[in-house]
């Protein structure tokens, strides 16, 4: 592999969900396929099964879904003014909190309140509750989609 990396080759293998039988080779294949297709440029070796769900749907993501976010929610996350931007790395720090409000303030070097009336002021201009699970999953699918879109 780092001979071949030296030489500007790039080898990587890409591996499967089990197969039961020769008639799911194909099926076997494709996925392969589509696992070695997302591994990181340095990866040898790239497994399906230890790639999140999540992550897999987000990198088979087409136009429509992009399409789908509503105005609100791509004026406030691709915005570029300071106050946005703040409000958006509250909101992801609260989910790598675990929704914890105390624990993204100290990630963020902030009171538990200013989280707290961040979440609230992003909710409003988004229109989602962000104390709820499911519109919390929501805006931040939302903003995969939009940071997948820019990246190509």
């Amino acid at each position: 592999h780092a001979e071949l990396g030296q030489r500007g080759e790039r080898w990587a293998a890409g591996i499967s969900t089990m197969c039961s039988g020769l008639v799911e080779v194909g099926r076997g294949y494709q996925e392969a396929r589509r696992a070695f297709e997302s591994a990181a440029p340095d990866a040898a070796v790239c497994v399906l099964l230890e790639t999140p769900v999540h992550d897999y749907l987000m990198q088979r993501v087409d136009g429509t879904a992009v399409r789908m976010i509503p105005a609100a929610g791509r004026r406030l996350l691709e915005s570029t003014a300071a106050a946005d931007r703040i409000l958006v790395e509250t909101l992801q720090a609260y989910a790598r909190a675990e929704m914890s409000a105390r624990v993204a303030a100290d990630q963020l070097a902030v009171h538990p309140n200013t989280v707290t009336y961040r979440l609230q002021k992003a909710g409003e201009l988004l229109d989602r509750d962000l104390a709820k699970f499911s519109d919390l999953v929501e805006v931040l699918t939302w903003a995969r989609l939009i940071e997948l879109s820019r990246h190509g």
